[in-house]
C-alpha cells in the first residue's frame, strides 16, 4: 500500500508492535484480566448492601496487574516486517470475503425523531455549513439515557446517507462489534495515538488480524475502510461510532476526550471528505470533545423522551390505552414510561408476547413491569443508585448537582414547553425498582415503594383518594432532609400560603428509631397518644376514613432553642366539585381542638385540585394550599 500522507497528529513514538502468536504466557494474562474483569462485573451487579468492598478492590487491582503483564508482554515482542500490505492483498481479501464490514443491528422505526434525523442530515450534506472561519467542523452528536434512541437515530441516518450522492457511510459501535474495546486499548498500551488506536480497533472488526492491522497508520487504516465500503477518494466517508462511553467504562484512565479531539483533527484535515457523528450517553463528553481549546463548537442532537402520554393518542397502544382506564395500576405503569421510547415500543411489547393482552391483575401488573425493566436492563443500572443520591435528589432545601445521575444513565430528559426547554428526572422504573430492592434497609426506600403502591389506586376517572401517596411522600422530603431546618415555603412549594408561614423555620426532626416514620392509629379521639406520638416525630394518620377536617397530621419543631412542636393538619380534597374552603377549615378546628387544649400551635395545609376560582386570599392566609392539576390522572 502506498505511503500515505500524515494524519495532521502531532508527533509521536510509534511502537508498531505486534502479539506474539498468542504465546501461552499472554493468552495466561489475558485470561486473568477477563476473568477478574467478568467477577468484578458480577460483584457490582450486586445489590450495594451486598457487595464485598475488599473483593471489589482485590479484581481491581488483579485486573492492573494482567493488564501491565500483557503490556510488558507486548513490548518484549520483535518488530514486525516493514512490508506494508498492498492494494493487491487488500482487494483480494475483500473480494473473497476474508475481510467485510460487521453486520449493523435491525432498524427500528424512529419514533417521533424526524427533527434529529433532519439535523444529522443536514450535516453529512454540507459539512461546511458548519464549520467556523479557521476550517474547523462542528463536532456531530447525539446523546441520552440508555435506549432512548441514539443507536436507531444513527442507523437510521445511515440509511438515510444512502439517498445522497458521492457519499458512503459505514457504522461501528462499542457495544457489539467483538472485542473492538479491547483492541482499541491494546492499541494504546502499544503506543500508538487515538487515531490510530480506533484504526486498528476498527479494521479487527472488519476482519483483520489484529497483528496485520496495527502495522497500518490512521490513513492506511481509513484506506482499506474506504474500499470495503467501495468508497472512492473524491466520495465523502461519513463514519458512525457508537456508545463511546463504553470505551472508559471500568478504565483507570480515560480516553473518550482525546479521541474526539484526535479525530475531529483528522476530520479537518480532510476539508469535507471524511464525516464523524458520534453517540455517547453524555452531552457533556462530546462538549468536551469537541471544544480542545480550539473554537469548535457542538452539533449535538440530545435526545429527550417522547410526550409522556403518546400511548393516549398512537393507536398502537390502543389496547393499553383501555386497560389503563380500568386498572390503576396500567395508568402507573404507563406514566412510569415516560415518553422512553425502549420501554414503549420493546418493553411493552415483551409484556404482550409473553401475556397475549395488557395484565389484569396486581400480580400480573407487577410482572409485566419487571419485564419492562428487564428488557430495557435498568436492573443493572439500580446499583449505580446510591442512597447518598437519592437524599439529595430529593431534598427540598437545593437542587441536586446531577452529574452523579447523569454518569450513570439514570435520568430521563424530557421536554418542559413548547421550546426547547427541557428537564431532567430520575427515571420512575429505575426509582422503583431500587424502592423495592431496598425497602427493607432503607427508610428512604420503603416510604418511596409505599408512595408508588398508593399511586397505583389512584384510578383514572374516579375521585383521588390521594392521602397515602401525599404523606408517604412528605415522608419521602422529611428523611431526606436528615432533620437540617428549612422555611416553610420551601417544603410546600406554593403559591397559596399565609404571608407569616413563608419564612417560618421549622425542624422536621426523625424519630430516635429506626423504621417508618408514618403511624397509623384507629382515630384520633385519644389525643394525648397522638401527641406523644407527633413529640417522638411521626406522622399520624387516621385509619378511620373520612374523618371530619383532617386526614394526617405532621409534627415541626420551631428552629430555635425551645424547639417548640408545631402541627401541620393535613386534609385532601382532590375532587371535582368544589369545596367550601371554609367549612372545610371549620372541621379541621374542630377536629384538632385538642391541640389547642394543650396549646400546641398547628396549621392546616390543604392538597386540593385546581380550583383557584373558589379560594379567596382570605381562605389560606392562615394556611397553606397546594393545589394540582389532576387531568393527567
Amino acid at each position: 500500500m502506498a505511503e500515505a500522507t500524515p494524519s495532521g497528529e502531532p508527533p509521536a513514538k510509534r511502537a508498531k508492535v505486534v502479539e506474539p502468536d498468542w504465546t501461552a504466557e499472554f493468552a495466561e494474562a489475558k485470561a486473568k484480566y477477563n476473568t477478574a474483569g467478568q467477577k468484578l462485573e458480577e460483584e457490582l451487579e450486586k445489590d450495594p448492601q451486598q457487595r464485598d468492598q475488599q473483593r471489589i478492590e482485590f479484581l481491581q487491582k488483579a485486573m492492573q496487574n494482567a493488564q501491565k503483564d500483557k503490556e510488558l508482554l507486548l513490548q518484549k515482542q520483535s518488530q514486525p516486517s516493514e512490508a506494508k500490505i498492498t492494494e493487491d492483498v487488500i482487494d483480494q481479501k475483500i473480494k473473497g470475503k476474508e475481510w467485510r464490514l460487521p453486520e449493523n443491528p435491525d432498524v427500528s422505526p424512529l419514533f417521533n425523531r424526524e427533527k434529529e434525523l433532519e439535523q444529522v442530515q443536514s450535516y453529512i450534506a454540507n459539512p461546511f455549513k458548519f464549520a467556523n472561519k479557521d476550517g474547523l467542523f462542528n463536532l456531530l452528536g447525539t446523546s441520552g439515557m440508555k435506549g432512548i434512541g441514539k443507536t436507531q437515530l444513527l442507523l437510521n441516518s445511515l440509511q438515510a446517507v444512502e439517498n445522497l450522492s458521492s457519499t458512503k457511510a459505514v457504522y461501528f459501535t462499542f457495544n457489539r462489534h467483538g472485542e473492538l474495546k479491547d483492541r482499541f486499548h491494546d492499541s494504546i498500551a502499544a503506543g500508538n495515538r487515538h487515531d490510530e488506536a480506533l484504526g486498528h480497533a476498527v479494521l479487527t472488526a472488519c476482519d483483520l488480524p489484529k497483528e496485520l492491522a496495527m502495522t497500518c497508520n490512521f490513513d492506511e487504516c481509513l484506506g482499506i475502510v474506504r474500499k470495503l465500503v467501495s468508497a472512492s477518494s473524491d466520495e465523502r466517508l461519513v463514519v458512525f461510532i457508537d456508545e463511546l462511553g463504553l470505551l472508559d467504562a471500568y478504565e483507570k484512565e480515560p480516553v473518550v476526550v482525546p479521541l474526539l479531539q484526535s479525530l475531529m483533527r483528522c476530520m479537518d484535515k480532510r476539508k469535507g471528505k471524511l464525516v464523524f457523528v458520534f453517540s455517547h450517553l453524555l452531552e457533556e463528553m462530546l462538549e468536551r470533545g469537541a471544544t480542545d481549546q480550539s473554537g469548535r463548537k457542538i452539533d449535538g442532537t440530545p435526545l429527550v423522551a417522547l410526550a409522556i402520554d403518546i400511548w393516549r393518542t398512537n393507536p398502537d397502544f390502543r389496547a393499553w390505552a383501555e386497560a389503563a382506564r380500568k386498572h390503576a395500576g396500567i395508568h402507573q405503569l404507563l406514566l412510569s414510561c415516560s415518553g422512553h421510547p425502549r420501554c414503549l415500543f420493546e418493553g411493552l411489547k415483551v409484556v404482550e408476547d409473553l401475556c397475549k393482552s395488557p395484565p389484569q391483575t396486581t400480580t400480573a401488573f407487577d410482572r409485566a413491569r419487571q419485564q419492562i425493566i428487564n428488557e430495557c436492563k435498568f436492573d443493572g443500572m439500580e446499583y449505580k443508585l446510591e442512597e447518598s443520591m437519592l437524599m439529595q435528589w430529593f431534598s427540598p432545601l437545593k437542587q441536586m448537582n446531577e452529574t452523579a445521575l447523569d454518569r450513570a444513565g439514570l435520568l430521563v430528559r424530557v421536554k418542559t414547553g413548547l421550546g426547547k426547554e427541557t428537564a431532567s428526572f430520575l427515571h420512575p422504573l429505575i426509582l422503583s425498582w431500587r424502592a423495592q430492592k431496598n425497602k427493607k434497609s432503607s427508610c428512604l426506600a420503603m416510604h418511596v415503594c409505599h408512595a408508588y403502591e398508593f399511586d397505583a389506586e389512584l384510578a383514572e376517572g374516579s375521585e383521588k383518594r390521594m392521602e397515602g401517596l401525599m404523606f408517604h411522600y412528605e415522608a419521602v422530603l422529611r428523611v431526606a432532609l436528615a432533620g437540617k431546618p428549612i422555611e416553610l415555603r420551601k417544603f410546600y412549594v406554593t403559591n397559596y400560603i399565609g404571608d407569616k408561614f413563608k419564612t417560618l423555620s421549622l425542624v422536621g426532626a426523625l424519630p430516635t428509631n429506626a423504621g417508618s416514620l408514618v403511624e397509623f392509629v384507629t382515630d384520633f379521639s385519644d389525643m394525648d397518644f397522638v401527641i406523644d406520638l407527633l413529640k417522638k416525630g411521626k406522622i399520624v394518620v387516621s385509619q378511620k376514613q373520612f374523618v371530619e377536617g383532617v386526614e394526617y397530621l405532621t409534627p415541626w419543631r420551631l428552629n430555635d432553642a425551645e424547639g417548640k412542636l408545631v402541627v401541620a393538619c393535613v386534609q385532601c380534597k382532590f375532587v371535582k366539585d368544589k369545596v367550601p374552603w371554609s367549612k372545610v377549615k371549620e372541621h379541621m378546628r374542630s377536629a384538632v381542638k385538642p391541640l389547642t387544649t394543650n396549646k400546641i400551635s398547628f396549621f392546616p395545609v390543604i392538597y386540593a385540585t385546581l380550583d383557584q376560582d373558589t379560594i379567596q386570599e382570605s381562605a389560606y392566609n392562615d394556611g397553606v394550599f397546594l393545589l394540582y392539576d389532576i387531568s393527567l390522572k
